[in-house]
Formats: C-alpha cells, sequence, structure tokens
C-alpha cells in the first residue's frame, strides 16, 4: 500500500503558507520567488511611469527632467571629445611638419658639408616621415568612415 501512495504522488510534501515567525514542520518545503523587469533606457516605460505617478504628483516629471539633463550632459561631452580629437590632430600635423623641416635642413646642411650618405639618411628620414604621418591619418580616416555605418554595439568590442 505504502508503494502505491508513493506512485501516485502522496506522500510527497505539499505546499502550504507559512506566516513569518513560523517555524516550518519537518516534511515543509521552503522556497523563495524572486521577480526582476529590465528596461533600457533613460525613462521607464509608460507603466512604471503610471506607478511611480502614484508616489507624488511631481516624480514623473522628476524623472524626465533627469533624463533630458543627461542626455545634454552626454551630448556636451561627445561634442568636447571631437572638438579635443580634432586639436590633437592638429598638433600631430605640427609636429611631424616641424620633424620633417627639421631633418631636411639638417640634411641640406649636411649636403653643403660635403657629406652625402649622411645627408641621404636623414633626407630619407624627414621625408618617409611625412609620408608615413600622412599615410597613417588616410588610414585612420578610412577605418573611421568605415565604422560610421556600423551599429554602436558593435564599435565598443
Amino acid at each position: 500500500m505504502n508503494q502505491k501512495r508513493k506512485k501516485q504522488g502522496l506522500d510527497k510534501p505539499q505546499p502550504t503558507n507559512v506566516r513569518p515567525g513560523d517555524p516550518p514542520s519537518p516534511n515543509q518545503q521552503i522556497g523563495i520567488v524572486s521577480q526582476s523587469e529590465l528596461f533600457i533606457g533613460p525613462i521607464p516605460p509608460p507603466e512604471k511611469l503610471e506607478q511611480y505617478a502614484q508616489i507624488g504628483p511631481d516624480v514623473v516629471d522628476r524623472i524626465i527632467k533627469m533624463a533630458e539633463q543627461e542626455q545634454r550632459h552626454q551630448q556636451e561631452l561627445e561634442s568636447r571629445a571631437f572638438v579635443e580629437d580634432a586639436k590633437a590632430f592638429g598638433r600631430g600635423q605640427w609636429f611631424a611638419f616641424t620633424i620633417a623641416i627639421l631633418t631636411l635642413g639638417l640634411a641640406g646642411t649636411l649636403v653643403i658639408l660635403d657629406k652625402p650618405i649622411e645627408a641621404a639618411f636623414f633626407g630619407g628620414a624627414g621625408i618617409l616621415s611625412l609620408v608615413g604621418t600622412f599615410l597613417q591619418n588616410r588610414l585612420l580616416g578610412e577605418s573611421k568612415h568605415a565604422s560610421d555605418d556600423k551599429p554602436p554595439s558593435q564599435l565598443r568590442k
């Protein structure tokens, strides 16, 4: 008879509600139920906004104002980063030009001093540094334009 009860599942503990503070009985099973929600973006979905509106009359307005401020801040940071990148690019161009002029000037001086091997070395180094700088900038520019077509999630990887 006992085996018949086990096959029918009658020996399993039956779920019961336990009030906080009550000690569980030896054959009770206790479980925890958890629920979580996730939304992406600065503003919650409309259902949640309705729930926030029940907290107080200005809560929804404060949430929207906070999202607007965050968006303005993000745009300002991106604008600053763009300006700083442009300045750094300009400085790099000037440094490359200065180094090239100095090495070519040194090469010219070495030609005047009748040192053709050294002059060729410094002249070649000056020209190669200019060509290398412009090629590098061109390649970086092309890779940036190619990444403009990708979604933002792929750019971070």
